[in-house]
């Protein structure tokens, strides 16, 4: 049986791409793609991202993740198996933090589709209000508003310093 390091290896020289390629499309970091081709799980951060790198990298692949990961877990029982003392909880001065990308293709997608949303509903309230602007603003900006209703005064006041012939409508009365 070819182990998993020669498998990944093989197939991703058989594909013409190199590390760095990888890494650009898997966001897997080429350290830990050297240590998955390579062999060398203790240089990978724990074994649970372990398998995720090992998922992800097969399917870029284009090979049976489940197999692989099968293989994995045998891989680390036999491990366990051998160095029974090994399996002890870690001490805090083995903590080494996990750099994964927590987004994947798909996500991408839905971001691109939320920007181009943005910027349809942008364009959209800009001709609403360019419509608004030119339907109401600009009469009104010149005054060529038309008059809402027809009427017309009935009643001249008089010249300055004269009484009225007749009391005004709403004038108070002077006494």
């Amino acid at each position: 049986m070819i182990e998993i390091g020669q498998l990944l290896r093989q197939t991703r020289e058989s594909k013409n791409l190199t590390l760095a390629d990888v890494e650009a499309e898997t966001r897997i970091r080429q350290r830990y793609l050297n240590a998955l081709e390579s062999g060398d799980w203790d240089d990978l951060p724990n074994p649970v991202a372990a398998r995720g790198f090992l998922r992800r990298y097969a399917t870029f692949l284009g090979l049976d993740p489940d197999e692989l990961t099968t293989q994995f877990d045998e891989i680390q029982a036999a491990e366990q198996a051998a160095n029974p003392a090994q399996v002890t909880a870690p001490s805090p001065s083995d903590y080494r933090p996990i750099d994964l990308d927590l987004y994947d293709v798909g996500s991408r997608r839905s971001r691109t589709f939320r920007r181009i949303l943005t910027w349809i509903l942008v364009l959209i309230l800009a001709i609403i209000l360019i419509y608004l602007l030119f339907a109401y603003g600009l009469p009104y900006l010149q005054n060529q508003s038309t008059p809402e209703t027809g009427l017309t005064p009935t009643q001249e006041l008089p010249p300055e310093g004269q009484a009225p012939a007749a009391p005004v409508i709403g004038a108070s009365p002077t006494t």
